[in-house]
């Protein structure tokens, strides 16, 4: 968990094979900078880039606490631990909301590495309709898609099918037959792409997992455990 569970683990697994194997094969994760240790770095970057939106994370937070959306490089706190990437300001709508993806996955080895990927996960909506407009980051409503900020919305609206694509929560078998039906998308080729993207995601960490439960556990068979991974799409 510690090696991709934490937002600056996971990106320093994944910027390693970036510099590897190149972004046409790992890059499907937002540049991000770990704070305070690569602040000049950022600073550089930012002078460089200074209309760009950017989104900071605490390390090993959940439920979207202390996840925000910014443009000034005073409104980034100092020293304390914090991951800040790129903001994706084109996110793929739909009803011209943003949304992620919460796919389920068991490891159940390490080595061999055994992953099993479940076929119906999460798809979470925000609450309120996206804007490109600087003037929108601060609202959480917009610009984050975590359930536990949406529901506190006076928008958000539950949806008590599995099977309709209705509210701010569906599930992905729902997402998949909207998306044949109303925009056409081959999702047999889009869950594939998925897959590539989750595997390629623990083996980033693999090495370092295997040492771990070598150095823990008696036998390989005594543990597993269930990832929760989030995706948006662009």
């Amino acid at each position: 968990t510690y090696e991709i569970g934490r937002k600056d683990r996971l990106w320093k697994n994944l910027n390693r094979l970036i510099l590897k194997y190149g972004k046409e094969q790992f890059g499907f994760i937002p540049t991000s900078y770990i704070l305070p240790q690569e602040a000049e770095m950022l600073r550089q970057v930012w002078e460089k880039n200074d209309e760009d939106k950017w989104i900071i994370k605490p390390p090993a937070s959940a439920r979207g606490t202390g996840i925000c959306v910014i443009s000034k490089w005073d409104q980034i706190p100092k020293n304390i631990p914090l991951v800040v990437q790129r903001y994706i300001d084109n996110p793929y709508l739909i009803n011209d909301t943003k949304f992620d993806l919460r796919l389920y996955l068991l490891i159940t080895s390490i080595n061999p590495l055994c992953l099993y990927l479940y076929d119906n996960g999460l798809v979470r909506f925000a609450s309120v309709k996206y804007s490109y407009d600087l003037t929108t980051i601060s609202d959480r409503f917009m610009h984050l898609t975590n359930y536990s900020i949406n529901r506190l919305s006076s928008q958000f609206t539950e949806n008590e099918d599995a099977d309709a694509c209705q509210g701010h929560k569906w599930t992905l078998r729902s997402l998949w037959t909207y998306m044949k039906k109303e925009r056409n998308i081959d999702v047999n080729n889009l869950w594939e792409s998925l897959k590539d993207l989750v595997v390629k995601t623990i083996i980033s960490g693999e090495l370092s997992m295997n040492k771990i439960c070598r150095s823990n556990l008696s036998n390989r068979y005594n543990a597993y455990e269930l990832f929760g991974i989030d995706v948006l799409f662009d």
